[in-house]
């Protein structure tokens, strides 16, 4: 078994591979949790700031048209999933919603 103080330590001086670890981990929740789940119900979501390769809300809405879920998108309090209502409505999108800024803000 890994000595867990070590690892620590090791995830601390590397920034980039412990937010790797988080991302994947988050990524497996969330897959974990869609198919566990017979529709998903969004609202909100972080539009900077967030810790995965895209906004939480934003993959779940990913996978679960991945799973071809139901989904229901409750954009009126804005956020991610507002964002997803306007592209949705519109057809324009939003800049948050733009694969080059995510990058952007992956790791920050």
């Amino acid at each position: 078994m890994p000595n867990l103080e070590v690892v620590g330590k090791q995830l601390n001086d590397n920034r980039v591979l412990a937010t790797s670890i988080w991302s994947r981990c988050l990524i497996k929740m969330r897959e974990n949790s869609i198919s566990s789940s017979a529709a998903r119900i969004c609202v909100g979501g972080k539009l900077f700031g967030y810790k995965g390769k895209m906004p939480g809300v934003l993959e779940e809405i990913v996978l679960a048209l991945n799973a071809q879920m139901p989904i229901f998108l409750l954009g009126a309090f804005g956020g991610v999933v507002g964002n997803v209502c306007k592209l949705l409505l519109t057809s324009d999108i939003p800049e948050t919603l733009i694969e080059n800024l995510q990058i952007s803000q992956y790791g920050e």
